[in-house]
């Protein structure tokens, strides 16, 4: 009977069930990811491009991790206007996400650099002025949400083919 195998496995083995379960959680987790990196990948190309305006840091600090763990990030926050209309805006980089925490010397490394009250250029998005960036184009941060990605696709891809049994 189909349907015992789908919730019994053979001792050793993990039920169909469970693995089915897992491959589709990582493939979507992975596809999520893959369409976010894609969407970081193109803004930080279009980027490039975009007009420039002066605008004004009126936040520099360090923002802890929710986990606890002491990572931390930079948070720079940042004031300009566009067409006559004032923009707030925190973005320093596409790819240098409120998501991406590292050690305190990656944080403080923004902190010098963009201190409160500092003058900073601003690239946005002629389409949608709301959004900007301190730090326009491709960088290597860029990429990090991709291999993820590509690293849960992987995962379920060898969850889907490859043998899975528990231990040894």
């Amino acid at each position: 009977m189909a349907s015992v195998e789908f919730f019994h496995a053979s001792p050793g083995e993990f039920p169909v069930w469970v693995r089915v379960t897992l491959t589709t959680a990582f493939a979507i987790w992975g596809i999520h990811q893959l369409w976010s990196a894609a969407h970081c990948l193109i803004r930080s190309l279009d980027s490039a491009i975009w007009p420039c305006v002066r605008g004004k840091v009126v936040t520099s600090e360090i923002a802890s991790a929710p986990s606890g763990d002491g990572h931390v990030r930079p948070r720079i926050e940042y004031v300009y206007t566009v067409q006559g209309s004032e923009m707030r805006a925190d973005c320093i980089a596409f790819g240098l996400e409120r998501q991406l925490y590292g050690s305190s010397s990656f944080a403080w490394h923004y902190l010098q650099r963009y201190p409160p009250g500092s003058t900073v250029y601003v690239f946005y998005d002629p389409q949608r002025p709301d959004v900007s960036v301190l730090e326009p184009g491709m960088s290597l941060r860029a990429f990090y949400p991709l291999l993820f990605g590509l690293l849960l696709v992987g995962g379920a891809l060898m969850m889907a083919f490859a043998p899975f049994k528990v231990g040894g």
